[in-house]
């Protein structure tokens, strides 16, 4: 799923999965521009694909690229931060993380302003007041004033989610409070952060769940397992994935190739013929099995969809993947159409069209017209 969805692999890279705007060579293959916009829940552009990627919005704003740099746009298309970083994140607590030309990593306002000057190597959006960042290599944290408030000794760390945020000072993991103070010792082979009061954590080859003082909640015995969301965590047994409680109770048992997380009452499952549906809390397949390539989280009621274009294409290297979204009830609001796609935030999602795709909206898009003279 592209949508500028961010992974945060290392202190000093960003791993994205968006579209290059570029005409880059990997290998002998060539990957073409793409071309941005967003659409309402008709499918009809409200900003028009004039950018070379774009994000959802966040907090009224949304980043997008031109070839000038990173900007935002409000929900009326309008750029009002002008395009000018190398790199942008989403606004979180009325700041955005923002890299300059010398690769040094600050934090905006909404006017586009710098709350903290670029001098950081590395930072992290910020989460109940607190904002990651990097030093010499080392990671800690910051207050909204810029203010160091958490040394950086760190490896790595997390967000704060729950009053905790995730720590590993060598290869463990544990967490701290936000006045720096280890609360749960870094023992851990892999931990999440807290989602609904539970964290998830690996003992040796096997995952289960822990509560805020560390003490196991959910004994250790899952090949693999989600965060809780919406009172269940997507957890793995055998090849299948299934579903539990906060007890551990198994709720939906494991029968599903893979899962996602819950969301808007929703969870998108695989089934073992290859196709993907959408399940309720109970099991019950709310959402018939299609063949899919991706069935995202629900947002703004709709959830973004991806099949294969069996059409041939044009060229070799264009995509054959089409997004589109469906409804609660799997009803298709939107038709497969477009070659990537993000989440709906504030009725609006950001989409991507190539080439030839732009070229026929192009010829259908309405001439703006000229200013008045004065």
């Amino acid at each position: 799923m592209t949508k500028f969805r961010w992974f945060y692999i290392s202190t000093f890279c960003i791993c994205t999965v968006i579209s290059s705007p570029f005409h880059l060579v990997w290998g002998t293959t060539i990957k073409p521009p793409t071309y941005w916009g967003f659409i309402n829940k008709t499918g009809k552009f409200v900003i028009a694909p004039d950018f070379v990627a774009a994000d959802s919005f966040s907090e009224q704003l949304a980043a997008v690229r031109t070839s000038q740099g990173y900007g935002f746009v409000d929900t009326a298309g309008k750029l009002v931060i002008k395009p000018s970083f190398s790199f942008a994140g989403d606004f979180t607590e009325k700041r955005a993380m923002v890299s300059t030309s010398d690769g040094k990593f600050g934090f905006i306002n909404t006017k586009g302003q710098f709350t903290v000057k670029p001098t950081f190597e590395y930072v992290k959006p910020y989460r109940e007041g607190l904002a990651g960042i990097t030093q010499n290599g080392k990671q800690g944290f910051m207050d909204l004033e810029g203010n160091v408030v958490i040394t950086p000794r760190y490896e790595r760390l997390d967000f704060f989610s729950e009053g905790l945020a995730l720590i590993s000072p060598e290869k463990k993991y544990g967490f701290i409070d936000k006045d720096g103070k280890e609360i749960i010792p870094p023992i851990f082979d892999e931990a999440s952060d807290f989602t609904e009061g539970l964290a998830c954590i690996k003992v040796d080859s096997s995952y289960g769940f822990i509560n805020k003082s560390g003490t196991i909640i959910v004994k250790p015995q899952f090949i693999d397992a989600k965060p809780f969301s919406e009172g269940l965590a997507a957890v793995q047994k055998g090849n299948n994935f299934g579903f539990i409680d906060k007890t551990g109770r198994v709720v939906v048992p494991a029968k599903y190739k893979n899962a996602s997380s819950f969301s808007e009452g929703l969870a998108s499952v695989g089934l073992t013929d290859g196709t993907r549906g959408y399940i309720d809390k109970t099991g019950n397949l709310i959402i018939k099995p299609r063949r899919l390539i991706y069935a995202m989280d629900f947002h703004n009621g709709l959830a973004a969809i991806c099949q294969k274009d069996d059409k041939p294409q044009k060229h070799e290297w264009m995509s054959t993947n089409r997004w589109g979204y469906i409804d609660h009830t799997g009803r298709i609001t939107i038709p497969p159409q477009f070659i990537d796609a993000g989440d709906f935030s504030q009725d609006l999602a950001p989409v991507a069209l190539d080439g030839d795709m732009f070229m026929k909206y192009m010829k259908t898009r309405k001439p703006t017209p000229p200013a008045p003279r004065r």
